[in-house]
């Protein structure tokens, strides 16, 4: 279990990962021996997860919620659900992994230790970090801010890094969001710091990844190209957060746009779609036709409508499969080529293309 922990922390291969994970399910199936089982289960879903697969993930933690259920244990259910809502949320099921996420706070409520002594190894810091990225997600910018400031107190509390690396990223994702630029890159700034110290792999793809999009929005367009170089060169060679790639790659595609490697801008925000197309990430997909609409409409002017519009369907028909998408602090018309958003589903994509094609 240890191992598979450095794992997705620092990185591996898959197949090194299963050849653990294998090993070590056989010992404790013998063993009769749940704890175990869930430490294993928890392991290879989050490896699998966090590289970028989140789909494969859901198999493996839904046999932790099957083991974990039937015992009654508290420790053991929280800790079988403590990774699933972060997999449903970057599969864009929203809704899902805020009920399953309210759940986590509850146990929290009871006994914010719970975790402490599981499978985890974690307090319940964690739970509020995610919670705050689902808000995020959901544009309900001040509960997520809320949420963050819990998992701050919490992992301040018992001394852990992780948590507090992961909460201070997502906040700088958070702020940028909101339209906070100047906090979210100063919050970004300390995020990066942590991150380099304590040489966490996964703390330093979302630090750098996400301070590159803030310094986006701060019209920092080459100090924003080489944060998000860094993020993606860190990411791929350690498999590390590897599903942040395709955000990465649509960020980096309109700071290019900025640059002016309109050629350039094209191959990325291409790769961005085909990234999220093969993880599965309707979310990302979004961001990435966006990318490509803004970078047609710059290369092609009118003469780009058709294929304008075919991205922009293409990023609405994404939105659908996202069970709930978040009301956008943005207009379609942001100069920085953020992807708008709509809280009502009924609320079409296609509206934006009419936007962009007019422009």
């Amino acid at each position: 279990m240890e191992i598979l922990k450095f794992a997705w922390r620092q990185g591996m291969s898959d197949e090194r990962v299963d050849e653990i994970f294998a090993q070590g399910k056989a010992v404790a199936v013998a063993r009769d021996d749940v704890h175990a089982q869930l430490g294993l289960l928890y392991g290879v879903g989050c490896n699998y997860m966090l590289s970028a697969r989140p789909r494969r993930s859901i198999p493996f933690f839904e046999q932790s919620l099957a083991l974990a259920e039937p015992t009654g244990d508290a420790q053991l259910r929280w800790a079988a659900r403590e990774p699933f809502e972060f997999a449903l949320l970057l599969l864009g099921d929203l809704l899902p992994a805020l009920r399953m996420n309210d759940e986590q706070v509850a146990f929290s409520d009871s006994d914010p230790t719970i975790g402490l002594t599981t499978v985890v190894g974690f307090s319940t810091a964690f739970t509020f970090a995610h919670r705050g990225w689902i808000l995020t997600d959901l544009g309900r910018f001040d509960e997520a801010s809320a949420a963050f400031r819990r998992c701050e107190k919490l992992a301040r509390q018992f001394n852990e890094n992780d948590p507090m690396l992961m909460n201070d990223a997502l906040c700088c994702r958070m702020l940028e969001r909101r339209g906070d630029t100047q906090v979210a890159l100063s919050m970004g700034r300390r995020t990066i710091d942590a991150a380099e110290k304590s040489g966490n792999q996964f703390a330093r793809v979302l630090g750098h990844g996400f301070y590159g999009t803030a310094l986006a929005h701060a019209a920092e367009w080459h100090d924003s190209q080489r944060s998000l170089k860094l993020a993606l060169q860190v990411a791929r060679v350690n498999r590390a957060a590897l599903f942040i790639e395709a955000d990465l790659l649509a960020a980096l595609a309109q700071v290019h746009l900025h640059l002016g490697d309109s050629s350039c801008a094209r191959v990325l925000a291409e790769q961005a779609i085909e990234v999220a197309l093969r993880v599965e990430m309707p979310v990302a997909e979004v961001h990435a036709q966006w990318a490509l609409a803004r970078v047609l409409r710059a290369n092609q002017g009118a003469d780009g409508n058709a294929a304008i519009e075919m991205a922009l369907h293409r990023a609405q028909h994404s939105c659908i499969q996202v069970e709930h998408v978040p009301t956008s602090h943005r207009s379609t018309s942001n100069a920085h080529g953020s992807p708008p958003y709509s809280a009502m589903r009924q609320r079409k994509i296609s509206s934006c293309a009419r936007h962009i094609v007019c422009l």
